[in-house]
């Protein structure tokens, strides 16, 4: 008897054993696509004619969905990644390294900046992004049961936030001085900036006018595109550009390294 109960036993302690490792979760989140840089708004166009437009392209209309890029917001990165599909992910981890560091074979080249709780979002926001560095970023994924997913590495190069002067945020002016308003900015003293572009939104973030002077130290310019109607609000913001850096070779990948940064937004109304 005693030989049959300690048989039973085991058989029982048996069967839970394998029904436990049956309801391990074992599987890791989808691998996360980082969005590369896309481009720019305004690529592609003439101070007549608006190129490229990244607003209004995705579920999220207020964001400039052109990948990995400057921020309006101050010397920030925009890091995004597309939609990611797993109903399990507990939070997101994110990590940055310079060329710099990499090239010089440092054991501990990557840092982890930052761990977040997920929330279904698709940006992440570096607001202690180093300026006039070559920075790769990628992340972790972790689900609620520990497994996690790297994703793939992007890059970027962010500039000093250009300043703009004028005119001031929040001013009121007709439609026939909107014709002989002067947008000027400070000249860029760190030699970074190749390309200033001029960028005039309406209030549905449709792209009015650009300009893009071919003389740096010449940083102001009169308003010359079309004529804007009384009751719009015009958004205004300066973008700059540096050298890109090409055939960079990261983890047996090449990258392109694009450079930039935004100025902060100004507003004027046209009554």
């Amino acid at each position: 008897m005693k030989y049959l109960i300690i048989a039973l036993l085991v058989i029982i302690l048996w069967g839970c054993s394998g029904e436990d490792v049956v309801n391990v979760d074992s599987i890791p989140p989808a691998k996360p696509d980082l969005i590369h840089h896309l481009g720019d708004t305004g690529d592609g166009g003439t101070s007549s004619y608006p190129g490229a437009n990244y607003y209004n392209l995705s579920s999220q209309p207020e964001l400039e969905n052109n990948g990995i890029d400057a921020d309006d917001e101050g010397d920030f990165i925009q890091l995004k990644w597309w939609n990611l599909p797993d109903t399990d992910i507990d939070y997101l981890e994110i990590f940055r390294f310079t060329l710099q560091d990499f090239q010089n074979d440092s054991l501990d080249f990557v840092t982890k900046i930052d761990s977040i709780d997920y929330n279904n979002q698709t940006q992440y926001l570096d607001m202690n992004a180093p300026i006039f560095k070559n920075l790769f970023y990628f992340i972790s994924v972790v689900d609620e049961a520990g497994n996690f997913t790297y994703s793939d590495t992007v890059c970027y190069k962010l500039l000093h936030q250009p300043s703009i002067l004028g005119p001031p945020s929040e001013i009121t002016v007709s439609p026939q001085v909107m014709n002989q308003t002067e947008f000027s900015w400070w000249e860029d003293e760190s030699g970074t900036v190749i390309m200033y572009r001029l960028l005039l939104f309406d209030e549905n973030r449709n792209l009015i006018w650009q300009y893009e002077p071919l003389d740096l130290e010449d940083p102001s310019v009169i308003y010359n595109g079309p004529n804007i109607d009384s009751g719009t609000t015009v958004t205004w913001r300066l973008d700059a550009f540096g050298h890109d850096l090409f055939n960079v070779e990261i983890f047996d990948q090449e990258f392109t390294v694009h450079s930039g940064s935004e100025s902060a937004e100004r507003v004027l109304y046209v009554q």
